[in-house]
């Protein structure tokens, strides 16, 4: 009986204990929920549904203001207008359109937090001819979203409240802005609205989430090597094992970009001699095509040519036809091979623009191709142990006088744009007088031959294209040789000057790395059989360089000192060389 009353009293204490803890509890202040409370009490943020509104004279608008948190105890605010006069606003946030022009309404909370709308009065009112969203479907997955971009017309309407709706908002909900946002899986319609009813749709497409990430295992291309020529092209395609794997994109990659480039498509271009490794690769797995780049082979030639020249990127073969030279060219890069030559430069040693010819006096030289070779080894502008062959090519107007004039560049030529060794050194885009130049062509920088114009005149828009296109193309010379034998669209006519019987001398070129020269040795031929013969011989495009007595031909090997001249003819003797203004030649890299 003791022992009970003993355990009864001992319960009945601890119970005390724990009430009187439980209490001390009930009335102990909680810090951290009073800080809490504070902060969710007061203005965090103040926001306006449009920050910019167009209105007409007279019209009105409510600015909707929404100010967060949601608890927040005074969600007073206040509207002010930073010049009534153009737009007012009363104390509810009415807004009534007065004069043209702009004006801000700042909105308020009563702790400080602000917001702006722009307000534009307009005097007219320009409605909505018709909308256009960027995107007619969208396939998203749940959690993903896209902005749907809204065009109008036209651009200067004076309506800018759209109203941006869903058809199903727990699929997708869709924000004033158009930032649509997937939700669960399902379809619905967003759909845009302007106030006079215009209205554009885009049918959104929500699939449910998967983790099954299913990894590619094996790749495989559809060439496995393959032999090309500098800018030659060709498409590999892979296919990828299984054929559900869920990532879809291949990286491509050339081991070496100097032999093959490969872009994003699995599109390979040969660039140069050599060989390179194009590598697909996805989740790991690769796949691999060798790729080997040649320069385009040299064409066919007599077993015995009649001078022959042959390095590692210059090999040039002289053909003698009896009446006439056949040369026959292969360079390596034609872009960094093909030069001018300069009777001012090979002077100097530099380039003479025509605003230093025209400040000074230009001291008259009569200079040879082969003269002008010597004088740039000489300077030291081409080396001696390079091989070269050289043409006359001074197809210029040069008023009756074969001696380089003062001012120079004036006289010689025509061009609007003269352009040595990449420096621009004559661009005269409009003038007074312009003089347009028949033909202006230059070497592209893919080694081309191309024309890039034919007689702006005094169209300064023509000249500027014409320009653009030669900085485009990063031309490091330009010629006017004329006229064109042979090319797209050239069909030459049976005039008087095309039947004029002279002597020629042509440039051609076959392909990307051949060129050929004709030489006449006799005034028998003439415009209309230059072309036809030039095209027997598979020339693309053709120019005639010069007619009459300065045909001439200048070569020389690695090992020779100077210069050799093989033709030269003033049309009187065949031995005198005729000084010229410019020419061409062509060197070894």
């Amino acid at each position: 009986m003791k022992n009970d009353i003993t355990s009864k009293g001992i319960l009945i204490f601890v119970v005390c204990i724990l009430a009187l803890i439980a209490g001390i509890l009930l009335f102990m202040p909680d810090n951290n929920k009073s800080v809490s409370n504070a902060n969710i009490s007061e203005v965090q943020n103040v926001i306006v549904t449009k920050q910019k509104v167009t209105l007409t004279i007279g019209r009105k608008y409510t600015i909707t203001a929404i100010v967060s948190p949601s608890t927040a105890l005074d969600k007073s605010l206040t509207y002010e207008s930073s010049n009534p006069s153009i737009a007012s606003v009363d104390s509810s946030g009415n807004v009534k359109a007065n004069n043209v022009g702009t004006t801000t309404i700042t909105v308020t909370s009563n702790n400080g937090k602000e917001t702006k709308c722009i307000i534009t009065v307009v005097e007219k009112n320009v409605p909505v001819v018709s909308i256009k969203l960027d995107k007619n479907d969208v396939t998203l997955g749940i959690g993903e979203s896209i902005t749907l971009k809204l065009t109008v017309t036209p651009s200067n309407t004076t309506d800018h409240n759209y109203k941006w709706t869903s058809s199903d908002a727990s699929v997708a909900s869709v924000d004033s802005k158009g930032k649509v946002t997937a939700k669960k899986a399902g379809s619905t319609l967003i759909t845009v609205i302007t106030e006079n009813k215009k209205i554009a749709i885009c049918d959104i497409t929500v699939k449910a989430k998967t983790n099954n990430t299913i990894k590619a295992t094996g790749i495989k291309l559809n060439i496995a090597s393959k032999k090309i020529t500098k800018n030659d092209t060709f498409k590999l395609m892979a296919t990828i094992t299984p054929s559900n794997t869920t990532n879809k994109k291949i990286t491509w990659k050339s081991s070496n970009t100097k032999v093959a480039s490969v872009d994003s498509t699995g599109k390979v271009t040969g660039i140069g001699a050599g060989t390179a490794n194009i590598t697909a690769t996805i989740d790991g797995k690769t796949a691999t095509c060798k790729v080997e780049t040649k320069l385009a082979s040299r064409i066919a030639l007599p077993a015995s040519p009649y001078i022959k020249y042959e390095s590692k990127t210059l090999k040039y073969y002289v053909i003698n036809k009896g009446t006439h030279y056949l040369t026959y060219i292969w360079m390596e890069d034609p872009y960094a091979q093909i030069k001018k030559i300069d009777a001012v430069t090979a002077t100097y040693g530099k380039i003479i623009t025509d605003a230093k010819i025209e400040a000074g006096t230009y001291k008259k030289q009569r200079r040879t191709v082969q003269q002008m070779l010597t004088s740039y080894i000489n300077l030291g502008m081409i080396s001696k142990n390079k091989g070269l062959v050289a043409f006359n090519g001074s197809g210029f107007s040069v008023s009756g006088t074969w001696e380089p004039p003062s001012p120079y560049y004036d006289i010689r030529t025509k061009a609007f744009v003269v352009i040595n060794e990449g420096v621009v050194t004559r661009k005269r885009i409009v003038e007074d007088n312009p003089k347009g130049e028949e033909i202006i062509i230059g070497i592209a920088s893919n080694g081309n031959l191309k024309v890039y114009g034919k007689g702006p005149g005094k169209d300064s828009t023509v000249r500027q294209q014409i320009y653009d296109k030669l900085m485009k193309d990063k031309v490091r010379n330009t010629w006017s040789f004329r006229p064109q034998l042979v090319g797209p669209g050239i069909t030459l006519e049976a005039t008087a000057a095309n039947k004029k019987n002279a002597k020629r001398n042509i440039i051609c070129q076959v392909d990307a790395n051949n060129y050929i020269m004709y030489s006449s040795k006799a005034s028998e031929t003439n415009h209309l059989e230059t072309s036809k013969y030039m095209k027997s011989l598979g020339c693309k495009i053709a120019f005639n360089l010069d007619g009459g007595g300065s045909t001439s031909i200048s070569y020389k090997k690695s090992n020779d000192k100077s210069p050799r001249q093989l033709l030269c003819s003033d049309g009187t003797d065949h031995k005198t060389c005729r000084s010229i203004i410019e020419g061409i030649y062509f060197v070894e890299k």
